[in-house]
């Protein structure tokens, strides 16, 4: 992935969550969270597309790409996106999937 489209991606899931009705939300390290939290956890993952945008900005791509991969995962435990749609935002947007790859 370019920076771009990480940028691309972030900015779609904060939109997302935007749109679902979840304000912006940073959740401590040390916060204990269960299936019951996931309206704040979705709050974190909105405050995380920003800091992840900062990320990209100032160099700092490999971290860039950790947090997006938790957010994506999160995303999909907590059914905003399916694993067809995650592996689709990652990708060029020539190259849709392919299943039978």
């Amino acid at each position: 992935m370019t920076d771009e489209k990480v940028v691309e991606v972030l900015s779609l899931y904060a939109k997302t969550v935007d749109d679902m009705g979840y304000s912006l939300r940073k959740i401590e390290a040390d916060a204990e969270i269960d299936m019951e939290s996931v309206p704040f956890a979705l709050s974190h993952i909105r405050w995380m597309c920003d800091e992840t945008k900062t990320f990209i900005t100032e160099g700092r791509r490999e971290k860039a790409m950790r947090w997006l991969g938790f957010m994506q995962g999160a995303l999909w435990l907590a059914g905003v996106f399916t694993l067809t749609d995650l592996m689709n935002h990652n990708r060029p947007a020539d190259a849709p999937f392919d299943a039978e790859k």
